[in-house]
């Protein structure tokens, strides 16, 4: 299977968006809408998860992880705000400018959510280099002369 360090996050976040959505809920267009443009806030934070792995456990990564960890924790709170606003935008029928600000959000946390996958699999990567040691091939008896 190819490519599952793409398709198994997206897969967590498309169930996660229709358990909310469906379970003890009257579906609606707006509820959807809605738990629409939460679904980024879900992004973020499972970003930060990954993060949080590679900071846990692999400390040949753990600065990186820190670094990328603290700036998307400062990226969910704006991330939080534009989901808001767009969710009050489009309540109160304002234009289509909560579609901009949350293909924005959107556009944001896919960003996130791309370089906690890339830096999580190169730290694997990382680790399964260092685990590795190259075995010299074991010295056969010698022959002796008798």
């Amino acid at each position: 299977m190819t490519h599952l360090d793409i398709t198994l996050p997206f897969l967590i976040l498309g169930m996660t968006y229709v358990v909310k959505l469906m379970i003890d809920e009257n579906v609606d267009k707006v509820k959807a809408i809605c738990s629409m443009c939460e679904l980024p806030i879900d992004m973020i934070f499972l970003a930060i998860s990954f993060l949080i792995a590679i900071v846990i456990s692999d400390a040949s990564n753990r600065n990186e992880g820190l670094f990328y960890m603290l700036l998307f924790m400062v990226l969910a709170m704006l991330n939080v705000f534009l989901a808001k606003r767009s969710i009050r935008m489009y309540q109160a029928h304002v234009n289509n400018k909560w579609v901009w600000l949350f293909v924005l959000n959107l556009f944001i946390t896919v960003l996130c959510l791309r370089c906690s996958i890339l830096t999580l699999t190169s730290s694997e990567i990382t680790t399964q280099k260092n685990n590795t040691t190259t075995q010299l091939p074991s010295n056969p008896t010698k022959n002796e002369p008798r």
